[in-house]
C-alpha cells in the first residue's frame, strides 16, 4: 500500500492529475444542486442518521430484457439501472439538474489488485434530464458520463471537496445527498451473499436515500436504504414500487420522454384518478359563490 501511496502522491503533481482535477471542476462548476426529495418527517436539528432499508426483487427474465436494451444502446447494467434511478429522482424532485454519487475501486493498476487497502473513490455523476428527453437518448448520455468519469477517477474526492469548497449544512452530504452502487456476483453465490453485500443489515447511513442493486441467482435484488429520520417505511416501499414501474415502462417504450413513462401501478393509478377524484356533490341550487 506504500507504493500506491506513492504512485498517488507522484499522480497529484502530474500534468494528467491536474487535467483530472480540471475535468472534475468543470463537471461540478457552477451552482451544485441540492436533492429536493419530498420527506415526510422535518430534518432534524440534530441528526441520527438512523437507517432502514427496503428490498425489491427484479426477476431473471427481466434481467435479460434490460441487458438486450443495453446491448442496444452501448450501455452497461449500470449505467442502465442508474438512468432509471435518475429518472426516478427527476419525477419526484421535478430537478432538471441531479447528481449522484457512486464508488471506483480506484484499482486502475494491475500491479495493486493484490494490494490490502483502501482504494475506492468515491465519484459525482451529474446529468441533467428534460421532461422532453427520451430515455434511450438519456441513457446514452449517463453511458458517456459514467464512462468519462470512470477515465478520471483516480482524482481524490476529499481533495475535490478542498477545491469546490461547496456550501456545508450539518444535514447533508456535500456535492451529493443519494448514491448508487452495482454489487456483481458470481452466479454460484447465495441469497445472503447479495444481502451482505446489500448492506443491509447496517444501522446507520450518511446519505438520505442510496439505491443497492446485487445480482443474484433469482435476478437482481434493489435494496433502497433510507434516513428513518426523514422517510417513513411505507414511503420508501411505495418508491421502490415506482422504481419497477418505471423500469418496466422504459422496457417496453425506450424511446417514450422521461416526462411521459408511467410511474404509477393501474391500482394506484385508478385510485388517485377516481376516487381521490370522485365528482358525486349533493347539489345545492341556489347559493352563490361566495356563501359556498
Amino acid at each position: 500500500y506504500q507504493k500506491f501511496v506513492g504512485w498517488q502522491q507522484a499522480y497529484l503533481a502530474s500534468t494528467r492529475g491536474n487535467l483530472d482535477r480540471d475535468y472534475w471542476l468543470q463537471q461540478l462548476s457552477g451552482t451544485l444542486p441540492v436533492l429536493a426529495m419530498p420527506t415526510d418527517y422535518l430534518r432534524p436539528l440534530v441528526s441520527q442518521y438512523r437507517g432502514a432499508s427496503h428490498t425489491v426483487c427484479v426477476d431473471q427474465k427481466t434481467v435479460e430484457a434490460i441487458r438486450q436494451l443495453c446491448r442496444k444502446h452501448g450501455a452497461s447494467l449500470f449505467a442502465m439501472l442508474l438512468a432509471v434511478y435518475k429518472v426516478l429522482l427527476y419525477r419526484y424532485t421535478h430537478q432538471s439538474d441531479l447528481i449522484v454519487g457512486t464508488a471506483s475501486n480506484g484499482r486502475v493498476q494491475s500491479r495493486f489488485n493484490s494490494v490490502v487497502g483502501n482504494f475506492v473513490n468515491p465519484i459525482a455523476l451529474r446529468s441533467r434530464p428534460h421532461v422532453r428527453l427520451a430515455f434511450s437518448t438519456y441513457l446514452e448520455q449517463i453511458r458517456d458520463t459514467v464512462v468519462n468519469a470512470l477515465s478520471h477517477a483516480d482524482y481524490p474526492f476529499s481533495l475535490l471537496v478542498e477545491h469546490i469548497q461547496p456550501e456545508r449544512n450539518h444535514d447533508t452530504w456535500p456535492i451529493y445527498q443519494t448514491w448508487f452502487g452495482l454489487q456483481h456476483g458470481q452466479s454460484d453465490e447465495g441469497e445472503d451473499w447479495s444481502h451482505w453485500v446489500l448492506g443491509e443489515d447496517a444501522a446507520s447511513v450518511n446519505f438520505d436515500l442510496r439505491l443497492m442493486a446485487a445480482e443474484n441467482q433469482r435476478g437482481l435484488l434493489l435494496s433502497f436504504k433510507y434516513r428513518r429520520d426523514l422517510f417513513s417505511a411505507d414511503t420508501i416501499a411505495s418508491l421502490a414500487e415506482h422504481y419497477k414501474n418505471l423500469l418496466a415502462d422504459i422496457l417496453a417504450k425506450p424511446n417514450c420522454c422521461l416526462g411521459e413513462l408511467e410511474i404509477l401501478s393501474s391500482a394506484e393509478k385508478s385510485w388517485q384518478l377516481d376516487n381521490w377524484n370522485a365528482p358525486a356533490l349533493d347539489a345545492v341550487e341556489h347559493d352563490c359563490l361566495h356563501e359556498l
